[in-house]
Order: structure tokens, then sequence, then C-alpha cells
């Protein structure tokens, strides 16, 4: 391997280590030989170094799962929560005097049910708006089909998960509702690599150009991709012609014009669609009492809010 090889391989293996929690302390170079010494602290607050000679010999991936599963067996210290909320970098709260909210599934926190009814006031939109068969009427939401954070090919009417370096992660890509062969997503792209033009807009006129893949930014976009899949995969089911970036406007169209319908019926049965959250009254309390400004960001109407 060539230094710039071995440095990205350590580069990523260093990215690994960092989300168990480990600390690098010391990266020295010796040639193309490196010695890493990562500090772990126990449940008895002393530290155990762990060394690894020779780190760029064979698999550094293999390397990584053995150093994994050393430490998934280790018990936490009984102090630690493990659903408590752990920052890389120290802040002090007595310095923020501002607090911002978001409202859609920050503060109002959404049962099942609002999948399921923003999927079902969509899809009778495109049944009685645009025309689209009776018979989609029949297709029913399906919880965890989809998760948010995927990717969908507006162009080739794929759904995908793409990692952080923008790579195609085999196994994951979906027409419609039927998983597609990593030999056939090869060869609609090339490769597993996507380019950031394809995923972004960018250049001069970046602002009038979109980009052929979006992303299920927020959760609102998961019962919207879950119908979208569903029409595709009925499509094909009973051989009907479409053009996937049409299906997806009409689609992404259908949901949103539903939001002003979605308010009105969650208006007339708060519980049964909004779980009750009685700790964040007394979380504002602290706040206001502490002196701090609370604002609120959203894009739903104040009176639904």
């Amino acid at each position: 391997h060539t230094d710039l090889q071995t440095t990205q391989r350590l580069d990523m293996i260093f990215s690994h280590l960092s989300r168990l929690c480990f600390r690098p302390i010391n990266s020295c170079k010796h040639g193309i030989n490196y010695k890493l010494s990562i500090q772990c602290i126990t449940q008895f607050h002393t530290s155990s170094v762990l060394n690894l000679e020779n780190a760029t010999k064979g698999d550094p991936m293999e390397a990584y799962r053995r150093i994994q599963q050393t430490y998934a067996s280790k018990k936490l210290p009984p102090d630690v929560n493990p659903k408590g909320v752990f920052s890389c970098n120290e802040l002090d709260l007595k310095e923020v005097n501002v607090y911002g909210f978001d409202y859609d599934y920050t503060l109002a926190v959404y049962k099942p049910a609002m999948d399921f009814l923003l999927y079902n006031l969509g899809r009778d939109a495109l049944i009685k708006k645009c025309k689209y068969p009776e018979g989609i009427k029949e297709l029913e939401y399906h919880p965890g089909f989809a998760v948010r954070g995927l990717h969908y090919d507006i162009e080739k009417g794929l759904l995908m998960k793409i990692d952080s370096f923008l790579q195609i992660q085999l196994g994951t890509v979906f027409r419609g509702l039927t998983r597609v062969s990593n030999e056939e997503v090869i060869k609609l792209y090339k490769n597993k690599n996507i380019p950031i033009a394809y995923v972004e807009s960018h250049g001069k006129h970046a602002q009038y150009i979109a980009p052929k893949m979006v992303q299920l930014a927020d959760l609102f976009s998961v019962p919207e991709m879950s119908l979208l899949c569903n029409i595709a995969e009925y499509f094909h089911q009973h051989h009907i012609d479409y053009h996937p970036e049409i299906l997806f406007r009409d689609v992404k169209n259908s949901v949103g014009s539903s939001h002003p319908i979605m308010h009105k019926i969650i208006e007339k049965d708060v519980s049964q669609y909004l779980e009750k959250t009685p700790a964040i009254s007394e979380f504002f309390d602290r706040l206001v009492k502490a002196g701090k400004k609370l604002f609120l960001v959203t894009n739903s109407p104040y009176k639904f809010v």
C-alpha cells in the first residue's frame, strides 16, 4: 500500500473507533507501520491501553470488528444510563440564553396512527384528483418498509440506502416493493459510487437544476415513500406503463396537499394521534424560571399548534 492508502485506511479505523466512544491518544508513524494507542475508561475509572501493532497488516475492517466484539462484551458502569445523551464536546448551558424548537416530531410526538392517516389521505387524493386506478385503494400502508434517511432516484424510480461517501449499499435497492439485484444496480449506475451532482445541485445555475435524487429527510416522508413504492409495485404487477418522475411528483403533491385535511382530523381527536408528554411542560418551566428565552420554528399552522 502507498502511504496515502495507508493513511486513508487508518482514518477509516479511527472513524469507526470513535463511534465506540474510544479516544485516540497517540499515533506514531514509522515508515508504513503504525502503532495505535487507544485509551478506554473502565467502570473502575482506571485506564487500560490497547495497542494494535502494525495496524496496516490484514483487513482493517476485520480488526475493527474484533475490537467491537471485545468492547461490546464489556459491561457499562452502573452509573451510566444507556439511554442518556452524550456529547463529544463540553457545553456550558449557563451560557445558552435562547432555546429554539421545531414542532412536528420534536415537541409534537406523533403516534403510528399519524403515518396511516397521511398515507390514506395521499392515496385517496391520487384517486380523486389525479384519476389513478381505483385498485390502489386496496394498497395498505406497510410500517417499517421505509425509514428516514433513504434516497429515491426520481429518474429511475429506485429507493435505496446511500452511505456518507455516496456509495450505494448493495442489497438495499428497491423498485416498488421488489429488491433489485446487485448486477442490475451496477449495470444501471456503472459502479457503486454516485456522483455528487446526481444527489445535490451544484454550479452557477444550481438553484434552477433539481437533483436526480431526493432524500427522506423528515418523518413525514416515510408514509409518502411507502405510498410511492406501493403504487410502483401495483403498476408493475398490472403491466401499467408509467414515468417514474411523474409518479414521484404526483405522490409528493398529493401527500403535501393532504396536510390541511390531516390537521383538521387531528384537531378533532388529538389523543389518537399525539402522545402525551407531560415532561415537556416541566422542562419549559425550568427554562423559563432560569430566565431563558424560547422560540418555536414550524411550518404547521398556528391554530393547529
